[in-house]
Order: structure tokens, then C-alpha cells, then sequence
């Protein structure tokens, strides 16, 4: 049996004691590592599920304006001349999306939507702004002159059409998004509108993304009959004046 010198045992004594030590740091590190990155994935778990949470919420609220902003619901440009004639004011949309209730969900939206449902907002709104202006004209043609009153109206229901499709892409994409489903980037082609804004638009889901440049047309908000003629309430974005869209729209009409 070997045995071991007095300095050997001496340095014995040392080094089990350290080693030991330094297994307990050993485990104590990686129990303090494997700690923070638990933690770390807990946070950003939560981080994930309280974004989609807010994104649900403002995504149902997105589904539900849409429904409510619908212009194939509003009565018929025949009905609304009448209201009109009798002095009554009568608003284009159900709601004004220049109002502080739509600008705070609008924010909302801004915040937590992805990038396609932003786009596909983007264009809908621009798409509806030039679909009231479209009404506005029929309004004022219905009982003038016959030939403008069909063209807008014939371009009105093109430009209604546009919005009710750009309702049902967002509509997928919200769907799909809320049901973590891979899409691929939108990619749209527009007609300018009248004043700015977009009169009709193809909308594909591709593999490229396009940038747009339209300008954000004016809303026409209600109007009435007043004497021989008409007066409207419109809205512009911040910053702007109608002349902006009348002396540097190359579609003004």
C-alpha cells in the first residue's frame, strides 16, 4: 500500500477542500446563469403575450370600424339627396375619421398592428377618403348634370368595390396573424384618386413589398342643400389646406 509524504499530505489537505469549493462556485454560477435566462425567456414570454393580447384587442376593434365604415350600407346616393333637400345635413360616413375618438384608435393600431395590417389600414382609409369625395359629387350632380352624375357614379361604385376588398384582405390577415399563420408581404397597385387618395387598388400577397406615395386625400364629412347650391364639411390632414389638393393633385377634377 503506498502511502504519502508529510508535504504530500499537507498539500492534500489544501487542494480537497478547495476543489470542493470551487464545485460549489461551479454550480452556484450555473444555477444563477440558468436562473437568468429562465427569467429572461419569461419575460420575453410575457413580453409576446401581452403584445398579442393588445394586438387582439385593437385587431377586433379594427374588424368591428370596418363593419360600421362599410359604404355599401349607406343609403343610396337618391336617398340622401332627398334627406339633403329637405335642409337636413347628411353625413357621408357613419363615423369621422378625423374624430379624437378614431385618431386615439388609429394610435392604438399605429402601435401594436404588424406592418401588412398598417399598410392594408393605410390604403382602406386613403381608398375611403376618395370614396366620400366620389359621393359628395354624385350628391351634387343628381339632379343636374346627367352625364357627370353617371361618370361619378360609376367610378364611386368601382372605388366601393376597392374598399370592400381591402376590407377582406385585412380581414385574412388579421385572421391569419391572431392564429400565428406565416403571410407573405402585401404588395398593391393603385388608381390615384380625384383630390389624392386612391380610386382602385389590386392587392396580392407576394414576396415583395412596394412603397406607396399617394397623397391622403380629404374627407368629405356631410353636406346639405343650402339656396342654389351646396356646402360641405370636409377634414384635411394636419398641416394642410384644400389647396394643396386643388392646385397639386395632377388628378384634381
Amino acid at each position: 500500500m503506498m502511502s504519502l509524504s508529510p508535504s504530500q499530505q499537507s498539500l492534500l489537505a489544501v487542494l480537497v477542500p478547495l476543489a470542493s469549493s470551487l464545485l460549489t462556485a461551479i454550480v452556484a454560477v450555473a444555477a444563477v446563469v440558468a436562473s437568468r435566462k429562465s427569467s429572461r425567456d419569461t419575460v420575453e414570454k410575457d413580453l409576446r403575450l401581452s403584445l398579442w393580447e393588445k394586438r387582439n384587442e385593437i385587431y377586433i376593434e379594427l374588424l368591428v370600424r370596418l363593419d360600421k365604415q362599410d359604404p355599401s350600407t349607406r343609403p343610396a346616393a337618391a336617398g340622401m339627396r332627398d334627406k339633403a333637400l329637405s335642409g337636413e345635413v347628411v353625413s357621408i360616413l357613419r363615423q369621422d375619421p378625423h374624430s379624437k375618438d378614431w385618431k386615439n384608435f388609429e394610435a392604438k393600431l399605429r402601435a401594436y398592428a404588424s406592418k401588412d395590417v398598417w399598410t392594408l389600414y393605410s390604403i382602406w382609409l386613403a381608398t375611403l377618403g376618395t370614396w366620400t369625395f366620389l359621393r359628395s359629387a354624385c350628391l351634387t350632380h343628381i339632379m343636374g348634370d346627367r352625364e357627370k352624375f353617371d361618370s361619378f357614379s360609376k367610378r364611386e361604385d368601382k372605388t366601393r368595390d376597392a374598399i370592400l376588398q381591402i376590407s377582406r384582405k385585412i380581414t385574412h390577415y388579421v385572421r391569419a396573424e391572431l392564429r400565428f399563420e406565416r403571410v407573405k408581404p402585401v404588395k398593391a397597385r393603385y388608381k390615384p384618386g380625384p383630390l389624392g387618395g386612391i380610386e382602385d387598388v389590386w392587392v396580392a400577397a407576394t414576396g415583395t413589398e412596394e412603397d406607396f406615395t399617394y397623397q391622403e386625400p380629404p374627407f368629405v364629412i356631410n353636406m346639405r342643400k343650402e339656396g342654389p347650391g351646396w356646402s360641405f364639411r370636409y377634414a384635411l390632414p394636419p398641416g394642410a389646406t384644400f389647396a394643396d389638393w386643388i392646385g397639386g393633385s395632377p388628378t384634381a377634377s
